[in-house]
């Protein structure tokens, strides 16, 4: 298992950027309810160490902040080898309750 430190802003300018700057998204007046639309980042895989979720998350929050129009779906929680529980309640740990981010189990 390879670890990735925390998330620093400091050593991200583009996370700095994006932190600074409002997300607009050009979508059709249909998918949309004229105000307050919302981004949705998808992150899929199989939830493991070496795909690193945790830190998408740390850089997720990190990116967000407080905002309320963006939201993460992690796509890929599978619980069938003790790494992979294990590393999910990682992923668990990081999410920290955050509403904007949901984990949904591999469908088959």
């Amino acid at each position: 298992y390879v670890a990735t430190p925390d998330v620093d802003s400091s050593r991200f300018p583009l996370l700095q950027s994006v932190k600074a700057t409002p997300l607009h998204v050009d979508t059709p007046a249909e998918l949309g309810s004229g105000s307050g639309q919302l981004v949705t980042f998808l992150c899929m895989g199989i939830v493991c160490p070496r795909k690193n979720q945790a830190f998408t998350v740390k850089c997720f929050k990190e990116m967000a902040g407080d905002r309320t129009d963006v939201r993460l779906k992690i796509v890929g929680v599978r619980r069938s080898r003790d790494y992979e529980i294990s590393y999910v309640e990682t992923v668990e740990r990081a999410v920290d309750g955050d509403s904007r981010i949901e984990l949904h189990d591999v469908t088959h």
